[in-house]
């Protein structure tokens, strides 16, 4: 059987952790961080991991600060905003930029989420395929 697919999550609340692993884990391996910094450690130490979701308001970093940080870490990694608000001009700008590929509104849809994740693995391996 093939390993579990890395996703990571930032999100300064726990719960919102807990819910993410909860509700994926028996799909991907869910590596999860309380804090951006942390985050970006994690994804550092773990190459694999292609699909990334940050919250958008922490009080270390925020979400877009830590995306783009972990963008020039990690640039074959795609990555998503949670937030509890709806579009704002920054997420727009990020969603236009290419620096998010998509955003999700808090409570989160699973359903959706997991049917984003599964559509951009394919395209991950897809256009790793057409570069070798």
């Amino acid at each position: 059987m093939d390993p579990k697919r890395k996703i990571l999550y930032v999100d300064d609340e726990l719960i919102n952790l807990k819910l993410f692993q909860l509700n994926l884990k028996q799909y991907y391996e869910i590596i999860v961080s309380l804090d951006p910094l942390d985050g970006l450690k994690k994804l550092k130490e773990n190459p694999d991991i292609k699909i990334a979701f940050s919250d958008l308001r922490m009080p270390t970093m925020n979400g877009h600060e830590f995306i783009q940080r972990a963008k020039q870490a990690s640039p074959n990694t795609e990555f998503f905003l949670v937030t509890g608000y709806y579009l704002d001009e920054k997420i727009i700008e990020s969603l236009n930029s290419g620096l998010i590929k998509k955003h999700f509104v808090k409570p989160i849809d699973f359903d959706e989420i997991r049917s984003t994740i599964e559509l951009h693995l394919g395209n991950a391996i897809e256009n790793m395929a057409n570069k070798s």
